[in-house]
């Protein structure tokens, strides 16, 4: 799942809370997410931006790949 940008944001905000040793299960009953979206979002390894959504276009051009 992707998040929009908002949401994102209101996520990155328990960050401090994760950092401090709080699970990734309380938190996610915290936000409403699930554990595993907010694991990828607040992890070390997590990007300081937020993912895009691909283009139509760039979905198309996927699926023409596949195809050939």
């Amino acid at each position: 799942m992707i998040l929009s940008q908002e949401r994102w944001m209101n996520l990155r905000a328990f960050k401090a809370l994760a950092e401090a040793g709080a699970t990734w299960a309380e938190i996610a009953r915290e936000t409403g997410h699930d554990w595993r979206t907010v694991k990828r979002y607040l992890s070390t390894e997590a990007s300081s931006s937020p993912r895009r959504r691909p283009s139509a276009d760039q979905d198309r051009e996927r699926s023409i790949r596949t195809l050939t």
